[in-house]
């Protein structure tokens, strides 16, 4: 299994990272926020992160599989949050067992 990570950029928001974590975090969402899902938030918070901190791409055996953010804080560095695509990696031996 090789997994690689790339670095995002604008347009991997609608292809990759929407889809992604509308299906993860919808319901979520949904249950526990006022105003519930919507797309203009998850937008609004990945160009933060684009403009803030270090958003990758996860691709495994070259199949992109969900995506990383990450912030560096002082000293400290920190995983603000990881979205795995179970659909996408169930055959390649990662994710969800």
């Amino acid at each position: 299994m090789e997994l690689n990570f790339r670095k995002a950029v604008r347009g991997d928001y609608e292809k990759i990272v929407l889809p992604i974590e509308r299906k993860n975090m919808k319901d979520y969402f949904d249950r526990h926020f006022k105003g519930g899902w919507t797309d203009a938030r998850s937008k609004k918070d990945f160009l933060k992160s684009l403009k803030e901190g270090e958003v990758f791409i996860l691709e495994v055996g070259g199949k992109v599989c969900g995506f990383t953010s990450f912030y560096l804080d002082k000293d400290a560095l920190f995983l603000a949050e990881i979205q795995i695509s179970e659909e996408r990696v169930w055959d390649a031996g990662f994710g969800f067992y």
